[in-house]
């Protein structure tokens, strides 16, 4: 019975850590479906499913940016480290900045005025 408690402890405690592991890492997201994301802040990874739609406004920045199948990247204004768009995902590039730029698949890449390294 005495082990059933130590267990139970030890196990209160590694929930406790994961949880505040799982408080740190707020900044990425991941959208799914018709979900949409306005970002005006700073964040690190973000996943686009299905149809979902990103809007990168001023302030706002992604380190990777991961759009798949019919999701929609919308840059206007902000910056965007490495952009990846896979099978037939569109990113629209009408201001900001992305360093780089990767499409794989049907994807659609509409890039004007921007900044693109």
């Amino acid at each position: 019975m005495r082990a059933h408690l130590v267990f139970g402890a030890l196990l209160g405690a590694a929930l406790a850590l994961a949880g505040a592991g799982a408080t740190e890492a707020r900044g990425d997201f991941v959208l799914y479906g018709s979900e949409s994301l306005t970002v005006d802040t700073s964040h690190t990874t973000g996943y686009l499913w299905d149809t979902s739609r990103i809007m990168d406004v001023a302030g706002g920045d992604v380190d990777y940016l991961y759009a798949y199948y019919s999701s929609t990247v919308d840059i206007s204004d902000g910056s965007v480290t490495f952009l990846h768009a896979f099978s037939t995902s569109t990113a629209d590039i009408s201001g900001g900045s992305v360093d780089q730029l990767e499409s794989y698949g049907s994807s659609l890449e509409s890039a004007a005025g921007h900044d693109c390294l």
